[in-house]
């Protein structure tokens, strides 16, 4: 919170005019040094699982995993695909090659995850299923409002 503050007073500096509300200007600042802080957030999860392995895991997108560091080794660094490696129903499910090979692994490996990466999992889940029924919803209008395939063809006064 101290370095958002200096940020603020920082970009207030930078930007304020002769005549201008020092407040209004220092609250706008506040505002927008507040928004770069959290999008710098993506802070490394850190666990241990079962077996004793230390991982650390920063997370992209969705249930994207960004960053994969498992017992010092850099597994997987700055990943923006989606299916290379993700966060499933208790586990990071790895499908790149590359990530498996430094692993050891000859097919894809899965790493077991710690409650807060499965809070994560279900949050991500539910938005999915949302949108996807959104989409489902949409798609039963356009339907609705047209005959069926079947109902076209057994239609005698269609053809």
């Amino acid at each position: 919170m101290r370095n958002v503050m200096k940020k603020a007073h920082e970009i207030t500096k930078k930007i304020i005019r002769k005549g201008d509300n020092y407040k209004a200007t220092f609250r706008l600042a506040l505002s927008l040094a507040h928004s770069l802080a959290r999008k710098g957030e993506n802070k490394m999860i850190e666990y241990k699982t079962s077996r004793g392995t230390d991982v650390k895991v920063e997370m992209g997108e969705g249930r994207t995993v960004k960053t994969l560091i498992m017992n010092g080794k850099e597994i997987l660094v700055n990943n923006i695909h989606s299916s290379n490696c993700f966060l499933i129903d208790g586990y990071i499910y790895i499908a790149d090659r590359k990530a498996n090979k430094k692993l050891g692994a000859t097919k894809d490996a899965r790493v077991e995850i710690n409650s807060e990466l499965q809070a994560i999992f279900k949050k991500e889940e539910e938005k999915e299923l949302k949108r996807l029924n959104r989409r489902i919803e949409a798609i039963k209008e356009v339907y609705a409002n047209h005959l069926s395939f079947e109902q076209h063809f057994s239609d005698i006064n269609y053809i």
